[in-house]
């Protein structure tokens, strides 16, 4: 973490110092809506991928650890890391619009950072394969009643990487298009799904979860939380017209004027769908009683 924080401000110095700082200070108008709205969520859907990682590792904290303690320092880490690449790439955009952003840094900070960079991904990798690993495992476990072995888990792992090596080897030439629609696909999926949580967590259920029902569709929360499923599956059809792919384009994208905020829609269609289907069943399966065993607070 220092070294990457350490890199991160000998890129800023360098790249800020002499013709470079002139030529990119080119004001601060906006080039396009659609632009910025596809900024806005890219720096979205970055916050939002890392609530599998608060997942997987949070609970390995001690009882003690303070939550909110661990919200803000997760969201700050993560945002300020995020804004200031974020804001070094639009600079850097700014001084060399027409090259290739590997190439950019390479040329203006120096092509000593381009190896340093490449080992700053190692850690991200092994995390994002350990999560990768962690979803193949929620599969068969749902099958399959057993605990995985260490065996499993490791070739589980070696499994997500041979897949990303594949995907990175295959995409690589036209990789800001391959990873933009990436993006779109996670943003209409991912965002309606995830709001649907968190108006579970903070307005319906206030934190308080029968964790031992989340295991068994005997529990207090059934097999099937159509309360949930419904809102989402309405909120994914709601995005459709706003949709901005390669392979369809929404009637309503004309009309932004290129413009796909198909994520938006779905961010407030799920949320405030789930809380409308909640008042209307009378918030099904929330607990009421005094915290059981297992319930978890935060």
């Amino acid at each position: 973490m220092l070294l990457a924080g350490a890199l991160l401000a000998a890129v800023i110095l360098t790249a800020m110092s002499g013709d470079s700082l002139a030529k990119g200070m080119g004001g601060l108008h906006l080039s396009s809506f659609p632009i910025f709205i596809a900024a806005v969520g890219l720096f979205f859907m970055n916050m939002l991928s890392w609530a599998v990682y608060v997942s997987d590792y949070s609970r390995y904290l001690p009882r003690n650890v303070s939550s909110p303690r661990t919200f803000w320092a997760v969201f700050g880490g993560n945002a300020l890391g995020a804004c200031l690449y974020g804001g070094l790439g639009i600079y850097i955009t700014a001084v060399a619009p027409s090259a290739d952003s590997v190439v950019s840094i390479g040329s203006i900070a120096g092509k000593w950072i381009l190896p340093i960079l490449a080992l700053s991904l190692l850690g991200s990798d092994a995390l994002n394969a350990y999560t990768g690993m962690l979803a193949l495992e929620s599969v068969r476990s749902t099958f399959q009643k057993v605990a995985a072995s260490r065996t499993a888990r490791i070739t589980g792992l070696l499994i997500m990487f041979v897949i990303a090596t594949i995907l990175a080897e295959t995409g690589y030439k036209t990789f800001l298009t391959s990873f933009e629609n990436f993006i779109d696909v996670l943003l209409f999926f991912f965002v309606p799904w995830s709001v649907i949580n968190l108006v579970d967590f903070y307005l319906v259920k206030k934190g308080h979860y029968d964790v031992a029902s989340f295991f068994t569709p005997r529990g207090i929360y059934g097999g099937w939380r159509w309360t949930a499923l419904i809102p989402y599956v309405i909120a994914l059809g709601a995005q459709v017209p706003f949709i901005d792919q390669t392979l369809y384009v929404g009637p309503m994208v004309k009309v932004l004027g290129g413009a796909d905020i198909s994520w938006l829609v779905g961010f407030v269609v799920g949320g405030v769908g789930y809380l409308i289907a909640t008042r209307i069943t009378g918030g099904q399966a929330r607990l009421t009683a005094p915290e059981p065993q297992g319930a978890v607070t935060s």
